[in-house]
C-alpha cells in the first residue's frame, strides 16, 4: 500500500533568484524552480519508452553529478542563465506524487512552481505537446502527481512514444528495452524534447505552445511500428 505524506502546505514564498517566466499569451506569470521528468529507476528501465522523462533530465543534466536526497535524485543546473532544479522521483513511476511532495515540504515548493516531462502513448510517435495545466490524461505517474499534491496547476511537456502494435500488452510496449536503429531515433526526440524544455523556461509557456505544438504534423512511427501496424495513419486525440 502506498505510504500518504503529509500534503503540501499552501505557502506563499518567492525563493532568490527564481527564474522568471515571461508573460505568456493568457497574460499570466509563473516563476519555475524544478523540472521533474517521469521514469522508473533502475538500470531495467533506462533505455524503455516510459522513461522518457529521465533521459530528457539526463540531456540537460550533460556532465552535471547527480545526487541522491531522500525519495528523489537531483542536480541543480542553469538553463537561460537561471537556476533549475532537475529531479527525477525514485518511486517508481506510479507512486511519483509521494516523492514530489516530500519535496515540496522540504524545499517549500509549490507545484505551480515546476514543469512535468513525460511519455504519452496517445501522441504520435516524437510529437511533444505543451500545456499549461491540465488533467492527467489516464497516466498512472501524473495521477499520483495530482492527487498528492492536490493540484493540476502546472506546465507540462508530452512527449509521444504512440501506442502498442495490435496484440501487445500495453505494459510491455512501454516497459521494454528500445533499441538499435530505433534507439536512434529515440534519442533525435529526446534532444528535441530536452530543446522544447529550454524554450518553455526561457521564453515562457504561451510562447513555446505556439513554437512546440504545431510540430510536424505528418512525422512518422518507426519503421518497424509501421511494419507491425500495417502502415496505416495514426491521429492523435
Amino acid at each position: 500500500m502506498a505510504r500518504h505524506l503529509p500534503k503540501v502546505a499552501r505557502r506563499v514564498r518567492r525563493a532568490d533568484r527564481l527564474p522568471s517566466l515571461p508573460m505568456d499569451d493568457s497574460g499570466a506569470t509563473g516563476a519555475i524552480r524544478f523540472l521533474v521528468g517521469l521514469g522508473n529507476p533502475g538500470e531495467r528501465y533506462e533505455r524503455t519508452r516510459h522513461n522518457v522523462g529521465f533521459l530528457v533530465l539526463d540531456r540537460l543534466a550533460g556532465t552535471t553529478n547527480w545526487q541522491r536526497c531522500g525519495l528523489w535524485m537531483e542536480s541543480d543546473v542553469t538553463v537561460g542563465g537561471e537556476p533549475i532544479r532537475l529531479v527525477k522521483p525514485l518511486t517508481y513511476m506510479n507512486r511519483s506524487g509521494e516523492a514530489l511532495a516530500e519535496l515540496f515540504q522540504r524545499a517549500n515548493g509549490r507545484p505551480e512552481e515546476m514543469v512535468v516531462v513525460y511519455d504519452d502513448i496517445d501522441l504520435p510517435w516524437g510529437r511533444l505537446r505543451i500545456r499549461a495545466k491540465g488533467g492527467p490524461g489516464g497516466h498512472r505517474g501524473m495521477e499520483s502527481l495530482v492527487t498528492e499534491l492536490e493540484s493540476e496547476n502546472f506546465p507540462r511537456l508530452r512527449v509521444g512514444i504512440g501506442g502498442p502494435p495490435s496484440g501487445q500488452p500495453l505494459e510491455e510496449f512501454v516497459l521494454e528495452e528500445v533499441r538499435d536503429s530505433l534507439w536512434t531515433e529515440f534519442e533525435s526526440i529526446v534532444e528535441q524534447a530536452a530543446e522544447a524544455v529550454r524554450l518553455l523556461l526561457e521564453e515562457g509557456v504561451g510562447r513555446a505552445m505556439n513554437q512546440v505544438n504545431p510540430g510536424p504534423r505528418d512525422r512518422t512511427e518507426p519503421r518497424e511500428a509501421r511494419e507491425l501496424n500495417g502502415g496505416g495513419c495514426r491521429h492523435d486525440g
